[in-house]
């Protein structure tokens, strides 16, 4: 170091991570140098540079850079490296010498191999890689199940020879990547989205590869390209499918090469055989025999490489743009849809900043999120004042939080989606759910089947009488959309990457849709945009903005399948944790250990809104029941207000106990203690609370000080009444009539979104100061001697008074 001045060398830390060992922790012990070529990589017990290396030998860095070992340091407590730049006069191993890297040459066989049959046959090996001896040690098998969907497994050889049926811990090649290290360098090779259409390629000589279709995750595509450049190999002719898929790949094998240093130039199916490509074909479908389709393939590929810009004569330094810099043009590039700009942004940052694709991924979340929330105009407090937190409503009573997220897990077959579809029923026809029997205010659903696709979900429906209900059907009074994959109808399945996220939001705004349930978490995670599943920081920027920046608007349902770990859901485990409610279902299971076809059991394993519970169900006649043993939970709130205003008025007690509200209520064949103790959880909870916990006394509950306040200023025909009795106030309030009726919503509505309670918990709080000449212009009390039990039933726990739309005037408290 003693080249240098110490204000050169700067810490490793979680930015700035060392290149040679990884080392990121707090005040690392490796130092990089400010220039960017010069590093210092510290033994310690967890990281150091590699054993055993001479002056002169170059390692791979874990940046995606070479770097070579130029030696020890002083005290021998370190490794000095710098970055590996080959003089011009020795080119590396494998490259040819006097090749222009601007040569557009495809590499070809010495003989054109096999052509592939028109469709693999059950149990054909795709070998990946052999032992010496020649027998293969990773393939992938050909598994196509009676009457199902034809599969590719993969198998790998373990130490003791013994064939595994999984892919093994080993990294997996390129397909036929042993060809392309032989004849590709000092050329370009092909690629294709799969073995059968590398084969053909192969078949009409040309030197193809293929990545495997199990491990294709940007940190092993990138290690494939390594060998690739490391061989001398200029870049990758890539023939992208015909399909939305197809591009994807190709992208994400782009920014692959990139971060590496490797040229790639993608060729799309449907430009080099116009006419006769259908969606989603590649080589395979094209007309010829294998030597004129390769033929055309490298006409095209010629051509297209053309076009490329040359590269610049200008030596003059280019300004280095900061990580900030680059995720503000990112974002920028996809709420344009400019996918060329993006790709080049996120290699960039990918291959300056050392980050991954997840990375990326979660920091534009993080940064759209940021603008959405500040683009609303409010300033950061120094606190929050708990006096204007408002509390939490129910979409579906028990099972689903209103404007929060709720997962629902379960194993294969255990009944998910048929859940998720009952939840959806709930909402769009106003309706109770297994044991909870209170209606849910009616919103337009919609169902993203980015799992099942479709068909399947149609046909759920189907059994569940869904399909024919005139809100299902296609037209103005639809208020039960399905986003899913279907080619004919040109929808692909959508993903939630956040171009996928920006238009879900800008959807759910216009339609105003009340639920939205996602099928699954894993289908709509697509490794292409960035999203993997598995990455915790990932998730947890991804539901992140979903809470802050979607939840506002709608409730939202995410599907998750059970993972490898016993009684735990798959992926991330931010899925569980920032979710208000976790719900598991499983089959039930005999004492012998069988599981049964038609019992479920349902597990509430998480609630922010009040005691976790379980029970079981079936299914019958196309709905979800819940088994003769178990207890249905209503919502007694109209019994408990009722209760609580006869105190007030008839003995002058602002509040009772629980065993006082027991009493009244439930001991004279109302309903059960259950339902009560339910009752006053929800209700105090909720955003606009009708009734809530009396201070220092545990136990106890009274009316909300703005229900008490309106008792006192109650008038009749014009005169003040000193007490009324709460039901003989017309108050418009969390009580109408009940939903899925003809009055709630009729299909003389002119807005199909405007129904009752589309506002609920979303509007200003219902009912206004004693005093504003608005509520006294709407409130009309009307003498009346019995209870109208009509006006106290509740359709949701403290759910809104008033619509913010009755009154045109009506605002805001101020």
């Amino acid at each position: 170091m003693s080249a240098s001045s110490a204000h050169d060398w700067i810490r490793s830390s979680p930015g700035n991570a060392c290149p040679i060992c990884g080392r990121d922790d707090r005040d690392g012990d490796c130092r990089l140098n400010n220039d960017g070529i010069r590093v210092i990589c510290h033994y310690g017990q967890t990281y150091g540079p590699p054993q055993g290396l001479e002056p002169g030998d170059v390692h791979d860095g874990r940046d995606g850079q070479r770097w070579a070992f130029t030696g020890p340091t002083t005290d021998g407590r370190g490794a000095h490296f710098t970055l590996d730049k080959p003089r011009e006069a020795q080119p590396r191993k494998g490259q040819a010498a006097e090749t222009s890297p601007l040569s557009v040459e495809l590499a070809r066989l010495p003989e054109a191999g096999k052509l592939p049959p028109d469709h693999w046959d059950n149990g054909k090996k795709l070998v990946y890689s052999w032992t010496a001896d020649g027998k293969p040690v990773q393939w992938v098998e050909v598994v196509i199940p009676p009457g199902g969907k034809k599969q590719h497994k993969p198998r790998h050889l373990d130490d003791k020879g013994k064939v595994e049926l999984v892919a093994g811990p080993d990294p997996w090649p390129l397909w036929l990547e042993a060809n392309a290290l032989q004849y590709g360098p000092g050329k370009w090779i092909s690629e294709a989205e799969g073995e059968k259409c590398a084969a053909w390629m192969a078949a009409g000589g040309l030197v193809a590869v293929s990545q495997p279709g199990h491990a294709h995750k940007p940190d092993a595509i990138q290690s494939r390209y390594k060998r690739l450049r490391d061989a001398g190999i200029i870049g990758i002719a890539y023939l992208a499918d015909a399909d939305k898929t197809g591009i994807e790949k190709a992208r994400r094998c782009a920014a692959a090469a990139a971060a590496v240093g490797l040229k790639l130039l993608i060729v799309r199916a449907q430009d080099v055989w116009p006419i006769e490509m259908v969606p989603g074909g590649s080589i395979d479908n094209a007309f010829g025999t294998a030597t004129e389709r390769a033929a055309q393939f490298e006409r095209h590929f010629k051509e297209a490489s053309q076009h490329q810009p040359p590269p610049s004569s200008d030596d003059s330094p280019k300004p280095i743009k900061r990580y900030r810099q680059l995720l503000d043009e990112m974002l920028e590039a996809v709420i344009s849809g400019n996918d060329d700009d993006l790709m080049e942004l996120r290699a960039d940052a990918i291959t300056r900043f050392r980050r991954t694709d997840s990375q990326v991924e979660a920091a534009l979340f993080d940064l759209h999120r940021q603008r959405q929330v500040s683009g609303q105009g409010m300033r950061q407090p120094e606190s929050l004042d708990l006096s204007r937190i408002s509390g939490m409503d129910w979409l579906v009573e028990g099972f689903i939080p209103d404007n929060d997220m709720t997962l629902v897990w379960g194993d294969a077959g255990s009944g998910k989606t048929t859940a998720a579809l009952a939840a959806g029923s709930a909402v769009l026809l106003g309706t109770g759910l297994l044991d909870h029997s209170q209606p849910a205010p009616m919103r337009p659903v919609l169902f993203i089947a980015s799992d099942s696709g479709a068909p399947p979900l149609y046909a759920a429906m189907q059994d569940m009488g869904l399909a024919d209900l005139p809100e299902v059907k296609h037209g103005p009074d639809q208020r039960f959309f399905v986003w899913a994959s279907d080619a004919e109808q040109g929808m692909s399945a959508w993903a939630a990457d956040l171009r996928g996220c920006i238009q879900l939001l800008e959807f759910v705004k216009r339609r105003h849709i009340g639920l939205v349930l996602i099928d699954s978490c894993k289908a709509v995670c697509k490794p292409s945009s960035g999203l993997d599943y598995t990455n915790n920081q990932m998730v947890t920027s991804l539901l992140t903005y979903f809470k802050e920046v979607i939840c506002p608007h709608t409730a939202v349902v995410w599907l998750n399948h059970d993972g490898t770990a016993n009684g735990a859901h798959a992926g991330a485990k931010a899925w569980k944790e920032i979710p208000s409610m976790v719900h598991r279902i499983r089959r039930e299971e005999k004492k012998d250990g069988a599981k049964t076809n038609n019992r479920r059991r349902w597990d509430v394993t998480k609630s922010r809104m009040g005691p976790t519970r379980e029970f079981y169900y079936q299914l019958s006649n196309g709905s979800l029941e819940v088994c003769q043993e178990q207890e249905v939970v209503g919502n007694c709130l109209g019994q408990v207000v009722e209760a609580l205003t006869n105190a007030w008025n008839l003995q002058g007690r602002e509040s009772l106990s629980r065993s006082d509200l027991q009493e009244r209520i439930c001991m004279a064949g109302g309903p059960s203690i259950k339902t009560l103790d339910n009752t006053l959880s929800s209700a105090t909870r909720a955003k606009h609370p009708e009734i809530c916990r009396v201070s220092g006394r545990r136990g106890y509950y009274k009316l909300a000080p703005r229900v008490a306040t309106l008792l006192k200023g109650c008038t009749a025909n014009g005169r003040e009444q000193g007490k009324n009795s709460l039901s003989d106030c017309v108050l418009g309030s969390s009580r109408p009539f009940p939903a899925g009726t003809a009055e709630a919503l009729g299909p003389s509505s002119p807005v199909v979104a405007e129904f009752p309670g589309k506002n609920l918990g979303k509007s200003p709080d219902p009912l206004p100061e004693q005093g504003s000449e608005l509520f006294s212009s709407l409130l009309e009390c009307t003498p009346n001697a019995r209870t109208d039990h009509a006006l106290l039933a509740p359709v949701g726990s403290g759910s809104d008074a008033f619509d913010a739309e009755d009154d045109p005037s009506w605002g805001p408290r101020p």
